[in-house]
């Protein structure tokens, strides 16, 4: 831990001079977070059912309350409002993440979120391509149903998309036969 964390330290005092090349300041950075990755999952804390809670509730509530105080970790960009702080929000939300992610898994839902991220690229077009700022975003005030009618639209064009394709598959193999 010392030793990764002594990277990690080193990789953003030398990311606030200057850039090396092909952002070794950074990844000395993400060390720390695969070296976290890797105990987390060797020492099989997070899917203690009985820490997995406790830990979920933590983590998520120390999230929050990072994220609105402002503070935020952006690799890309070289920013880190709070080096030690935001590095421990960092992992506290990947733990969060992976905690609900888990739970996610043992619901029915899983099989709709499995459709969606094969489809996500597609879904991603159709979000970029659905004109929202260009038209009908001034008809809707409110940005919470806003995002709700975005959703569903994307979704609906999505399933029409694939229903699409699904005719033209269908089309294409009676020719062939």
């Amino acid at each position: 831990m010392p030793l990764f964390a002594l990277m990690a330290y080193g990789g953003y005092v030398i990311s606030q001079h200057f850039t090396l090349p092909q952002a070794l300041d950074i990844s000395l950075i993400a060390t720390l977070f695969m070296w976290s990755g890797t105990v987390l999952r060797e020492t099989g804390y997070i899917e203690s059912k009985s820490v997995g809670l406790i830990v979920l509730i933590m983590s998520v509530f120390f999230w929050i309350y990072c994220i609105q105080n402002g503070y935020k970790l952006d690799m890309g960009s070289r920013i880190y409002s709070n080096f030690s702080l935001v590095v421990a929000e960092a992992i506290a939300g990947g733990i969060a993440i992976i905690i609900l992610s888990k739970g996610i898994e043992q619901l029915k839902v899983t099989k709709c979120l499995k459709f969606l991220g094969k489809n996500t690229l597609l879904l991603m077009c159709i979000h970029q391509l659905d004109l929202y700022q260009d038209g009908w975003q001034m008809m809707i005030t409110s940005s919470w149903v806003a995002a709700l009618v975005r959703l569903f639209a994307d979704i609906f064009i999505l399933f029409v998309l694939l229903g699409i394709k699904e005719i033209f598959n269908r089309l294409r193999t009676q020719n062939n036969n």
